[in-house]
């Protein structure tokens, strides 16, 4: 973290004659001091990232960096159709046997959003994922174009333009639209589409197209393992291109390890370019990681998407979208009960209706509520995805339904109608 030295000696402080405060001038002074100390010591500075080695991460293999910290980058897949899909929807199995293998959880869940709207949202996405415990915000970053020669945060900056801060939650076909980068299988349906996080293309936003474009995930407590799928991670590490890299950062802001470098899938990078697949383009990869350190320590991760060169526009032309954000979770109980209340305004609301679906739609079950408002629902199955939604005559709830995967008893699942 950079120092400030405080150098020198306070001025001379002459006190005004009718304050009687200010007739004890050492009084003041020491004050101040210990004021400006406070300040100093209490503020939250960017940390830089030096320049360093970067260790390289073959597609569809592994890299350890910061001596525990293994990083799993897919082979890829692309462009979208539906062989692509059902392969893409495999790229996760590397990671999870790893992840099991080191004792880091026994069970994987996926965040997956099909309630919300298609629509173009202000970034950063503050808790958009919930993992149980575990509360995911996203954010998408600009980093310098000189970011691997000079030292810069390591966490970027945020999208100075406010205007240009938004975030497109797509429910199209395919991960980019005009990228063709598919989709897992798991998370095709074209009834109703789970949301994809597409950053706006740079093209649209000219105070953004000198720039390295990331997405930044901050975890509410630090984690030892996560990954997502990731569409047009474009990278080259040869010729005109630049590669990819993946960033982990510590709770003060440090970086751990050495930058991870993405290489691409082609063994001959002469064709990247263009449409050409191998660098990224049209394809869709899964980037993850596992600590089996002591204590959890990543409190970020962070890619910053490459440039595969060639007539593919500029490197700050690149974006990045991302969709099934999974975490594992050890789990112990099966078979509990989840509860909670239906209120309009203090009082509880008689007779609501309560349904429970499991994700993939197998599992409904209803409840009413009792003259206090309370429902229950008994033996319910852990390790699950529930969507839960309330009604009742003449109300209107805001949010009507929660999302939730449940690990555990859930006694507090309440629903508030609006005044």
């Amino acid at each position: 973290m950079e120092k400030i030295l405080l150098g020198g000696e306070l001025p001379e402080f002459t006190p005004d004659p009718d304050c009687k405060i200010m007739k004890k001038p050492l009084i003041f002074k020491e004050l101040l001091f210990i004021l400006c100390v406070m300040l100093i010591a209490t503020s939250v500075r960017a940390q830089n990232c030096a320049t360093g080695s970067e260790v390289t991460a073959p597609a569809g293999g592994t890299v350890t960096t910061a001596s525990t910290l293994t990083v799993y980058n897919s082979a890829e897949a692309g462009p979208n159709g539906g062989a692509a899909r059902t392969t893409v929807d495999t790229f996760d199995d590397a990671w999870r046997s790893g992840v099991t293998a080191a004792n880091l959880g026994n069970s994987f869940f996926t965040a997956s959003n099909t309630v919300t709207p298609q629509s173009t949202v202000s970034v950063a996405q503050t808790n958009a994922f919930n993992i149980f415990a575990l509360n995911i915000s996203y954010d998408y970053r600009d980093f310098p174009l000189d970011f691997r020669t000079t030292a810069r945060p390591c966490a970027g900056s945020q999208i100075a333009t406010v205007g240009e801060r938004v975030a497109f939650l797509s429910k199209n076909n395919a991960m980019q639209t005009s990228q063709d980068a598919p989709r897992p299988a798991s998370l095709y349906s074209t009834a109703n589409q789970p949301l994809v996080y597409d950053e706006i293309e740079a093209s649209s936003q000219p105070n953004r197209i000198n720039t390295a474009n990331a997405v930044l995930f901050t975890f509410s407590t630090p984690v030892k393992a996560f990954g997502a799928w990731f569409g047009d991670v474009e990278t080259r590490t040869t010729g005109g291109g630049n590669p990819a890299i993946v960033r982990f950062l510590d709770s003060s802001g440090n970086r751990i390890g050495s930058d991870v470098l993405i290489q691409p899938r082609t063994t001959s990078q002469a064709s990247c370019g263009n449409s050409a697949v191998g660098c990224g383009n049209q394809t869709t990869r899964w980037i993850g990681f596992a600590d089996t350190n002591a204590t959890a320590r990543v409190k970020q991760m962070v890619v910053i998407v490459g440039y595969q060169g060639g007539g593919d526009s500029s490197w700050g032309d690149q974006r990045l979208s991302f969709i099934g954000p999974t975490a594992p979770i050890t789990t112990t109980a099966a078979g509990v009960a989840v509860s909670g209340r239906v209120l309009n305004g203090k009082n509880g609301v008689r007779n609501a209706l309560v349904t429970m679906q499991s994700y993939d739609g197998a599992q409904t079950r209803t409840a009413k509520t009792n003259s206090f408002g309370y429902f229950r629902f008994a033996d319910v199955e852990v390790g699950t995805t529930y969507l839960v939604s309330v009604s009742a005559k003449g109300l209107t709830f805001m949010p009507d339904t929660q999302v939730f995967t449940l690990l555990d008893e859930l006694a507090d699942l309440d629903f508030s109608a609006q005044e």
